[in-house]
């Protein structure tokens, strides 16, 4: 559904969405009190009705484009592998330093340390001293910028055919 601002034929849009004109007015305590000496609360009710229609239709309209986006995008496999190389890159941080590097006490440092790492911020709180962690540190950078790459290459595809399919 197109807002009214785009729609090429206003009367057209009117007379098909004719509801969301009565779910665009607002309801406050001071109007229901006026109306409720009116008899017409039950019109308010059914406005209230109306706007919650509206927003499940916008609702459902914004999860159709989120589940096409999700599909073309192919952005859950990579989320689901970022999180993989996040938690098995933590995991491995944790077994090669924590009795060796007095700055890894718990997991939750390990944790710490590879998402400083694979995003190349860096901080330098929490960095390897054994050379399986500076391996793995080298493997979680790569795999850190290849992973976001493919995150913003995907997001940025996505965007061009949907451009270009506008376009045409």
């Amino acid at each position: 559904m197109r807002p009214l601002f785009l729609a090429e034929n206003k009367t057209l849009f009117f007379r098909k969405y004719w509801w969301e004109l009565l779910a665009s007015i607002p309801i406050n305590d001071l109007l229901f009190q006026a109306l409720r000496g009116l008899r017409i609360v039950r019109i308010v009710r059914l406005l209230r009705l109306l706007r919650f229609i509206r927003f499940l239709v916008r609702f459902r309209i914004v999860l159709e484009a989120s589940a096409r986006f999700a599909e073309k995008t192919y952005l859950l496999y990579i989320a689901t592998l970022a999180a993989i190389v996040v938690m098995s890159a933590a995991l491995g941080f944790y077994y090669l330093e924590v009795n060796v590097n007095e700055n890894v006490n718990s997991l939750w440092d390990s944790f710490w340390w590879t998402i400083v790492t694979i995003t190349t911020v860096g901080y330098g709180d929490i960095y390897p001293v054994t050379t399986a962690g500076r391996i793995l540190a080298i493997a979680l950078m790569l795999g850190g910028i290849a992973t976001f790459s493919s995150i913003t290459a995907a997001i940025a595809a996505y965007a061009i055919s949907k451009n270009k399919s506008t376009a045409e």
